[in-house]
């Protein structure tokens, strides 16, 4: 062949043969490397696979069966402490398998036409992809250790506890949780585990829970109230003695319903204590010792002055307090009220009545005051008793009533029913032993002028101390004198002019006007003044 010496090679035509190489390489290795795909995704899944929610890519079914074969689940536990434990099982415990090949093939022909250059795997659901054997499967449940007696701790619910009297409350009782698994539950976990292969199971939602926690509103509810009742301690004081009634005492007292968290006090343990309040520390219809004016002792019985507690108000006060949780001192609820407590109740301010010697005391304060002679009761079943009273009120023109008699007095003490102290114009003369002739339906006759100076010193609950006193007989009297008995009268007709029912006061000077005897009258200096106020009005 002949060629030109020295002539250029031809640029273009070199350029065209090196596009056509290239390209022939780039078909030749594309053809090549989709064949390969092709082969290599007949047998092996798409990235991106999954089987029954197991990722199988790039897996070939050999591989899937080495990874049943190769199967162990690892079973998250709880043991009867609260701590983590672990049991294993495998898939040869099971006679775990693959089941389908079938719809596997179908799944790789799916990948084939070069659909894995630019698609992605999908999920599957396939019937029975795995299956284990029914009887390995309840053999290896028998087995498991969280069902075996020894590993269990039953669940507790929350509770509470009695009263401990050591620590002087009762206990709120935190539940067990426990970790005895539901069968069921675990059965199912267990199954999904399996079926997709995973490598841990969690039964942390498979435990058998309290169906009571600690923070159960009503149980909370019932321990507090529970409690409120414990932490209770009242004080009764009475003088020197203290009665104390405590949380422990009041838990004695109780109804509780531990399973339906009820609880309520019983009324007749309340009763029963306030009953033993009054008769401890009552003194009303008592005996006491009493010191006279002469210096000697006597006995006193009967009589209703003294502590008279009330007993079913108190009962009734008292559980509200307990139940309000309240604590502290408290004041029982009385009928009547003494002036002290212990053996000296009637206190140091009294009036002291011997019946023997016809003659009073009036001490205030422990000092002797006054006294005077008196007149009392007729013995002829009208005998003043004897006895400790009480003062019931204090009135002025004061008409006492009987069945025989209609009198007005100025100053009028009760102090045992319808018998009491007043003055007593119409006696001539008090003390000795006026009484056996000129004595009273019962009342303690008073001269006119002790009468008026000893009223302001009385008031209702004042004590009245009446006794006999062998050996303390008097025949002395005290007259009354006329000027003594109009004394009454000229007082009433001083009050008319300040008296905020002037009419009613009218009346009652001329009612003790006309009781008065002749002698008495003509020694009412301010008559005249009756006769103008009866006048005006």
């Amino acid at each position: 062949m002949d060629t030109e010496v020295g002539k250029k090679p031809n640029k273009k035509k070199i350029l065209i043969i090196c596009i056509i190489s290239t390209t022939a390489v780039l078909l030749i290795a594309a053809v090549a490397g989709f064949f390969i795909g092709e082969n290599y995704y007949s047998s092996h899944f798409m990235k991106g696979t999954k089987l029954n929610g197991i990722d199988v890519s790039h897996m070939t079914v050999n591989q899937i069966n080495q990874r049943i074969q190769d199967y162990e689940l690892v079973i998250e536990e709880r043991d009867g402490d609260g701590k983590n434990v672990k049991e294993t099982i495998t898939g040869a415990q099971i006679g775990l398998t693959l089941e389908e090949e079938g719809q596997l093939e179908e799944i790789f022909e799916s990948q084939q036409g070069g659909k894995w250059i630019v698609g992605r795997g999908q999920e599957y659901e396939i019937e029975k992809l795995t299956q284990y054997d029914e009887e390995k499967w309840k053999t290896m449940m028998d087995n498991l250790q969280c069902f075996s007696e020894d590993f269990v701790t039953e669940p507790q619910n929350a509770y509470v506890q009695e009263y401990n009297e050591n620590d002087g409350k009762f206990q709120l009782i935190e539940e067990v949780e426990g970790n005895k698994a539901d069968e069921s539950k675990v059965e199912q976990v267990l199954k999904d585990a399996v079926l997709k292969l995973d490598e841990t199971a969690s039964l942390e939602n498979c435990y058998v829970a309290p169906e009571i926690t600690s923070d159960n509103q009503e149980l909370n509810a019932f321990y507090e109230k529970l409690n409120q009742y414990a932490n209770v301690n009242i004080t009764y004081k009475f003088g020197e003695e203290t009665e104390t009634l405590s949380g422990k005492d009041i838990c004695g007292w109780l109804t509780i319903d531990y399973d339906n968290y009820t609880v309520s006090l019983q009324d007749d343990r309340i009763t029963e204590f306030v009953n033993y309040l009054g008769w401890k520390h009552n003194t009303i219809f008592g005996t006491r010792t009493f010191m006279t004016s002469y210096g000697k002792e006597v006995t006193i019985e009967g009589g209703d002055y003294g502590w008279w507690l009330n007993r079913e108000e108190e009962a009734a006060q008292l559980k509200a307090m307990i139940e309000e949780g309240k604590s502290g001192e408290r004041t029982p609820v009385y009928f009547q009220e003494a002036a002290a407590y212990g053996e000296k109740d009637y206190g140091d301010t009294y009036i002291e009545i011997n019946l023997t010697a016809q003659h009073l005391f009036l001490y205030v304060d422990g000092q002797k005051i006054m006294e005077s002679d008196f007149v009392s009761g007729l013995p002829n079943g009208h005998e003043t008793p004897a006895g400790t009273y009480a003062v019931t009120y204090t009135e002025k023109y004061a008409t006492l009533r009987g069945e025989t008699y209609e009198t007005m007095v100025s100053y009028w003490m009760p102090f045992n029913q319808d018998i009491g102290l007043h003055d007593a114009t119409w006696q001539e003369a008090l003390g000795g032993n006026l009484y056996r002739r000129v004595g009273s339906h019962g009342c303690v006759n008073l001269p006119y002028n002790f009468a008026k100076a000893l009223f302001p010193y009385v008031e209702k609950g004042m004590p009245v101390i009446c006794y006999h006193l062998a050996g303390t007989e008097s025949s002395s009297t005290t007259p009354q004198s006329y000027e003594e008995k109009a004394q009454s009268v000229i007082d009433a007709i001083n009050e008319i002019p300040t008296s905020s029912k002037p009419e009613r006061q009218i009346k009652n000077a001329r009612t003790l006007y006309n009781d008065l005897d002749s002698g008495a009258k003509a020694k009412v200096t301010n008559y005249s003044d009756l006769l103008a106020y009866e006048a005006q009005y």
